[in-house]
């Protein structure tokens, strides 16, 4: 059940292959011209539209019309094949195994392919079932490498609801993870050019979001600094002080992704007395290059 697009006809719109759409009206609601605008915009996308009327206004169809309705989606969708069904469990049992013996990272790309590539199918069902496991693990999840994880829009699209229906319930803990593993998987998307900037833009600035960062040692007087990418389009900033509460903060570094990093390294320079603190954090830069929500961690 759905209302009308609110005349909301743009190119972040998804419609997916085989989709189908019943609507009914109502002989005195006089939405039909925007019923018209609506049908237009869904068969561009390959939808199979039907319409049905019935003597009334802006309410509930009748109980019959709403079986006939019922019984048409049924009839006309594309009816999976024998086997479909046991294949995909099969898949799933199989993923679920090697994501066991620690080879979720393999995993991961398979699944969101069955996602984007076979929608409204048994074998899509169970995918994102199995996605949803690997990204309740963001322990685990932040480790995997990302980039070209996807490509296009459609993946971008995946990773940007899954980020902000997770973001809405961050009062709940268990939601934490998807949020954090959407946002680091969405950074491993490619060929988006802009999309969805702002709307990362908003999020990030609403939400915040975490840069996970490891700190060695590999000699006297050096500290090495890796981290994986957190966000799309984050930018890195480095920063340096004396005094973590109330001292300045001075400029190191600053990365910026290109698309291709799997992660990041840095080797900084260490004080011979006195202790230094850095301070790595992230900023979003806006699409003409000015920056936009910064954040930070300190570490010493």
């Amino acid at each position: 059940m759905s209302g009308w697009l609110g005349n909301q006809y743009g190119p972040t719109d998804r419609f997916l292959t085989n989709l189908l759409v019943a609507r009914t009206g109502g002989t005195t609601e006089g939405a039909g011209p925007f019923r018209q605008g609506d049908r237009a915009w869904l068969q561009s996308y390959g939808a199979i539209v039907r319409d049905w009327q019935f003597v009334g206004g802006h309410e509930t169809p009748p109980i019959n019309l709403r079986i006939e309705c019922l019984a048409w989606l049924l009839d006309q969708r594309v009816p999976p094949g024998p086997q479909d069904k046991a294949n995909a469990e099969a898949k799933a049992a199989a993923w679920r195994q090697a994501m066991a013996a620690g080879q979720g990272e393999r995993v991961l790309p398979e699944c969101v392919a069955s996602i984007l590539t076979q929608p409204r199918t048994y074998e899509a069902h169970h995918a994102q079932l199995v996605l949803d496991e690997l990204q309740s693990d963001y322990e685990r999840f932040q480790t995997y490498a990302v980039a070209g994880l996807a490509s296009g829009e459609d993946a971008m699209d995946l990773f940007y609801f899954r980020a902000i229906g997770a973001a809405k319930l961050l009062s709940k803990a268990a939601y934490r993870p998807l949020y954090d593993s959407s946002l680091k998987a969405a950074a491993g998307v490619i060929n988006i050019e802009g999309f969805r900037h702002d709307n990362f833009v908003d999020l990030l600035k609403s939400y915040n979001y975490a840069i996970d960062s490891r700190l060695r040692r590999p000699g006297p007087g050096r500290v090495l600094l890796e981290w994986d990418p957190a966000a799309p389009w984050l930018e890195y900033l480095i920063s340096t002080s004396t005094d973590p509460v109330s001292g300045n903060w001075s400029p190191v570094e600053s990365y910026v992704p290109n698309g291709t990093n799997v992660s990041f390294s840095v080797e900084l320079p260490l004080e011979k007395r006195g202790q230094r603190y850095f301070r790595l954090g992230g900023q979003v830069p806006l699409l003409d290059g000015l920056p936009n929500n910064t954040t930070g961690t300190r570490f010493p």
